[in-house]
């Protein structure tokens, strides 16, 4: 899998080339619902950071279930992601926003959703295939990106995202993934950011789990320090390895990361600190995400792990298919 990570780079720049098919005005809407699961889903969550950050004065939300909420319909702009094309909580999601008098754009592969997607004219963004989904992260970003800028939608200028792209550079951060894979180790991580990184901290979980095949846990802070703080107090925490995510910026947020990772080391739990290269979010994000996914294939191979099997994924999915239908 390590070759799919140093693709990053070229799939990324090759994506923010393509075209989007059958774009529409969505600049009116009232507000953009991200619909997807698993390594799909967390683009969502990213656009959702990335959003506050840049201050879009529009809604946006993330939907990571087979339903959309009530109060979603005529006027709001949706975004379903599926690498496969397949997944069967996003397509029925999808049907239940078309249904709804939602404007649907779809971000995959091929699968069902592509099919439908042509059948009725939403503008799509058709990803490299030949990924395994948490793979193929930079191809549904800029997907996504794209989408939103074909259909009129200017969540954060292009510029910015185009300069973030040579922060998926593997030379940057091998040494540093190969350092950090030895430190989880016989451990289990438990990822500290703040509410900016919320979506790196769960998308580094995702890849321990799915690649790596261990659990592992996220803390956000501040919310941390009022429950999850007294859980370390009786010492309960030998299996466990703190990774800070620090900003590297000049804020109240990057002061509570630093008390978070002073504590741990006053446990004396060893914590490791991960600072962020690049000058802004968009550039962070892009290096953490990658520096985490190397890493986590790393500490599969040292484990004797098959990073590319998700035996229990696929069970879940036969369940679907099975059980229910779209």
């Amino acid at each position: 899998m390590i070759e799919m990570y140093s693709m990053w780079m070229d799939i990324a720049r090759s994506s923010l080339e393509q075209e989007v098919l059958d774009p529409i005005d969505a600049s009116n809407c009232r507000s953009i619902v991200i619909v997807g699961m698993g390594g799909s889903g967390i683009i969502g969550d990213y656009l959702v950071s990335i959003a506050t950050e840049y201050s879009f004065e529009k809604p946006i939300m993330v939907i990571k279930d087979l339903k959309i909420p009530p109060w979603i319909g005529k006027g709001d702009f949706i975004v379903a992601i599926s690498y496969s094309g397949k997944t069967y909580e996003t397509i029925r999601a999808v049907k239940e926003a078309l249904n709804k008098g939602c404007k649907v754009s779809v971000v995959a592969s091929g699968g069902d959703l592509i099919r439908l997607a042509e059948e009725k004219k939403l503008p799509r963004f058709i990803a490299k295939s030949g990924l395994v989904p948490r793979a193929a992260f930079p191809a549904l970003f800029m997907g996504s990106l794209k989408i939103l800028w074909s259909c009129g939608i200017d969540l954060v200028h292009g510029d910015v995202i185009e300069n973030s792209v040579k922060y998926l550079s593997k030379d940057l951060c091998m040494d540093e993934a190969k350092d950090l894979a030895e430190y989880i180790h016989g451990y289990v991580p438990v990822i500290v950011a703040d509410p900016r990184y919320y979506p790196l901290a769960i998308r580094a979980k995702n890849e321990f789990n799915e690649n790596s095949k261990i659990p592992t846990k996220v803390e956000i802070v501040p919310e941390w320090a009022h429950n999850d703080i007294v859980g370390w107090e009786r010492g309960l925490y030998k299996m466990f390895r703190p990774i800070v995510i620090d900003p590297g910026d000049q804020t109240m947020h990057r002061d509570i990361v630093l008390f978070a990772y002073n504590y741990f080391e006053k446990l004396g739990m060893n914590p490791r600190m991960v600072s962020l290269k690049g000058s802004t979010i968009v550039d962070k994000l892009m290096y953490g995400t990658l520096l985490f996914g190397l890493s986590s294939v790393l500490l599969a191979n040292m484990m004797g792990v098959d990073p590319l099997s998700t035996k229990s994924i696929s069970e879940y999915k036969e369940f679907t298919k099975s059980k229910f239908t779209t």
